[in-house]
This record gives structure tokens, C-alpha cells and sequence, in this order.
């Protein structure tokens, strides 16, 4: 009853993009989901208050969970490339690997790794999951192994960029314990003919209800990043804000995710942002803004 997604009809060594609501339809975390077996999950996120809010909805029920925080490393190699790179140092064949597929044990470059095939740019990528001692070990062969395609470490910044473009949402910046799922176009993920969840309730009110407010995607007349927080005007009246942003090169162009009032929501609505000092316009577009029909993550 933790998630809002039937998992009944999710199978072993499989995964999916699943998000926990709190019982008023706030959301929790979004995060991957992984199922091994009948009885042995994974949820791969990032927030601590995620963490003591699982302990505290498990108290008394029939579960074990453990954190692994402190054990396991998750390294990522995306891109269009990462496949080949991979498989030369990994005994498994990722190449029967789908995606949200997963690879409970194998080993790379010798290293017993955990493998699956997610990540946060929209891309081809693997998620590798790899005990705290031998991180070091993995990196080595994985840095080798790519060095001749020109194999890089990316930082935060050089991620975003590709999360953007493929309007992915990042947990406390584009949305928070105040945003409901349809609030940001992740109304997918709540399974109302599931019969108990967390949540529940609220969620099957607000369906029918439509949300004062959405997730937009925003091309920018501006040759930089506009600044997160940023008003979203419309009619000289505050719509919104922007909640992510960054220049994208594929696009050559300054892009955006913001929340505003829905009814400026549509596509091709014209609006207005605060950016280098002055007032530029702000086209609402669709979303993703790169790979529209994101193929990419699933060559």
C-alpha cells in the first residue's frame, strides 16, 4: 500500500518510475522501483524523509525494510554508447536487457554488481549498484573500458541539462510535499482500481477535479538560463514560476520547466519570465523537449 501503481502487474527482474503519496495526495518521492522477486523490492531514490516515512507506514505489517545507504554505491553511464562500454567488462548480456529491465547479480570488470537499465537523462543508461569497498575497483575497469569512446565524468550541471531537455522532474525542485500527481502530468502512475494505498482516498477526489495549476515545458527568448524561482508572468500577473532550467544545446536554445496557473497551461500560450535583467518572452511547448518520443532510452 506504499505505492499508487498496481505491482501485481509488475514482473520479476523488472522495473518502473513510481512516486508514494502521503494521504492527503501530496507526493512523497518519485524513484525507481525495482522488483527481484514475490519478495524483494527496491526503491532507489534520494531523500532521507522517504526513508523514515517507509519505516513509519511499514510499523506492524508483515515487512522487513532495510536502507542501504550507507552499503551500496549507485554509479551511471548513459549515453548512447554506454551499452558497448558496459559489455565489455560485464559477464551478463545487456543487450537482452530491456528497459526498466534489471540484472540482479553479475559482475564487471570482476566486481558483483547489481545492473539496471534506468537513469536521469532520457537516455540509453544503466544504473550500477556496487558495495561501498569495492567502489573504487569498478570505477577503474569502467573508466577503462571507455576511455577509447571518449568515456567523461559529468557533473551535476552537465546532467541537468539532459534531465531537462527530457523533462525529468527533480524531487524539492519541480515539485514538493505540496504538489499532487496531476498537478505535474504524473496522474499515469496512480492506479485507482487498486484497492488500498496510501492516499487513496484524496487522490480519487482530486481526479476529478481539475488542478489549479500545471507542470508546463517553456522555450525562452533569451540566450542563457533563466534563474530557478523565476515569476511566470502573464498579462503583467504572476502565473507561476520556474521550477528547472538550463541552455540546451541540442536546441541551441534557453529552456525551462515551470509551474503555472492552468489556465495558461496550453501549448503555444505566450508568457513572459524576468531573465538578465529584464522582461523576455516565454513560449509554452511541449514536452519532452528533446526526443519527443523518447527513443532513445529504449534503443
Amino acid at each position: 500500500e506504499l505505492v499508487p501503481r498496481d505491482l501485481r502487474k509488475l514482473k520479476d527482474m523488472r522495473g518502473l518510475h513510481c512516486i508514494m503519496c502521503y494521504e492527503y495526495g501530496g507526493i512523497v518521492e518519485d524513484a525507481v522501483l525495482l522488483r527481484f522477486d514475490q519478495e524483494r523490492f527496491w526503491w532507489v531514490g534520494g531523500e532521507a524523509p522517504t526513508e523514515q516515512w517507509i519505516y513509519s507506514r511499514s510499523l506492524n505489517k508483515n515487512v522487513e525494510v532495510r536502507s542501504y545507504l550507507d552499503q551500496k554505491h549507485v554509479a551511471s553511464i548513459q549515453g548512447p554508447k554506454s551499452r558497448d562500454i558496459l559489455q565489455r567488462v560485464c559477464e551478463a548480456n545487456l543487450s537482452q536487457v530491456p528497459f526498466y529491465g534489471v540484472v540482479a547479480e553479475t559482475r564487471l570488470s570482476g566486481v558483483p554488481v547489481t545492473i539496471s537499465r534506468t537513469g536521469f537523462t532520457g537516455e540509453l543508461g544503466y544504473d550500477i549498484y556496487v558495495e561501498v569497498s569495492n567502489g573504487e575497483e569498478l570505477f577503474r575497469g569502467i573508466w577503462e573500458a571507455g576511455k577509447s569512446d571518449g568515456l567523461q565524468l559529468c557533473g551535476s550541471r552537465a546532467l541537468n541539462i539532459r534531465r531537462v531537455e527530457a523533462a525529468i522532474l527533480n524531487a524539492g525542485q519541480d515539485f514538493d510535499w505540496t504538489t499532487t500527481p496531476y498537478e505535474i502530468n504524473l496522474g499515469w502512475m496512480v492506479d485507482l482500481n487498486k484497492a488500498s494505498f496510501c492516499g487513496r482516498a484524496h487522490l480519487a477526489r482530486l481526479q476529478q477535479e481539475n488542478p489549479t495549476r500545471k507542470l508546463v515545458g517553456l522555450r525562452v527568448d533569451v540566450d542563457e538560463p533563466t534563474e530557478e524561482g523565476t515569476p511566470i508572468l502573464w498579462r503583467d500577473q504572476v502565473a507561476g514560476r520556474v521550477t528547472s532550467a538550463t541552455y540546451s544545446p541540442a536546441l541551441n536554445a534557453s529552456i525551462a520547466l515551470g509551474v503555472v496557473k492552468t489556465e495558461v497551461s496550453e501549448v503555444a500560450t505566450s508568457l513572459f519570465v524576468e531573465a538578465s535583467g529584464q522582461r523576455v518572452r516565454a513560449e509554452v511547448v511541449s514536452m519532452p523537449f528533446v526526443d519527443p518520443e523518447r527513443k532513445l532510452s529504449k534503443m
